[in-house]
């Protein structure tokens, strides 16, 4: 092949060369360099690219290395011999997996939800989600070790930018129906007999791990029936 054909390849066509998989979803962009200094992370987690699997109109492919940007929702994807990342929406996502995480499109299922990816709590006679999204913000107080949400090993308080912390739930219920609720308060008031079964059994809220608490809670209030 003359030299000239061969500079003519893209990022994206020595992307596919050292992939050796066909994913068309996969022709989008670079993934966003952040080129400045802030605290926090735009990621769901701060633990970088994990394995995991992605369904794509139907189809799943096995074994790429992804990573969830909660600062612009979209999914980012390399392959191991393949320094290139590549960023996609979720227009034709359905579902994928991050290590031991599993994530779904809820609007694929027809529901009315904001644009991202929903975490997997539970599932059962009724499904929990949650979501994440971290924009961000700028800290224009005078106290600069302002709260970001969550730890972050790295914060430096000379550094006004970071990005916020904000979760939201998601319950799918028998009927097909969802809800969204931000605070386990509202989640008592839809289902009365949860709260009696979180006193009893569950930590303090504020104190917890959320993802953690409402999942125990949900497969308690299955195996004792109460709502």
């Amino acid at each position: 092949m003359p030299a000239a054909a061969q500079d003519s390849k893209t990022d994206y066509d020595r992307y596919m060369e050292e992939a050796g998989v066909n994913l068309p979803a996969l022709k989008t962009k670079r993934a966003l360099r952040y080129n400045f200094a802030f605290n926090g992370t735009p990621y769901y987690t701060p633990d970088g690219f994990k394995k995991g699997d992605i369904s794509i109109c139907g189809k799943v492919y096995r074994d790429f290395l992804v990573n969830y940007n909660c600062n612009l929702q979209v999914l980012e994807v390399r392959q191991e011999k393949s320094p290139l990342t590549r960023t996609y929406d979720a227009d034709d996502i359905e579902w994928f997996t991050m290590g031991e995480r599993t994530f779904v499109n809820l609007a694929k299922k027809g529901y009315s939800v904001p644009d991202g990816f929903f975490e997997v709590i539970y599932e059962g006679k009724e499904n929990l989600y949650r979501r994440i999204d971290k924009p961000l913000d700028v800290n224009t107080s005078t106290n600069f070790a302002v709260n970001i949400g969550y730890s972050d090993p790295g914060y430096r308080d000379n550094v006004v930018e970071y990005f916020n912390f904000k979760e939201s739930w998601y319950l799918e219920e028998e009927e097909g129906s969802v809800y969204s609720f931000r605070k386990n308060n509202i989640f008592f008031k839809k289902h009365p007999g949860s709260r009696r079964i979180a006193n009893r059994n569950l930590p303090v809220y504020s104190e917890s791990d959320h993802a953690v608490w409402f999942r125990s809670l949900m497969e308690m209030i299955e195996k004792e029936g109460g709502r």
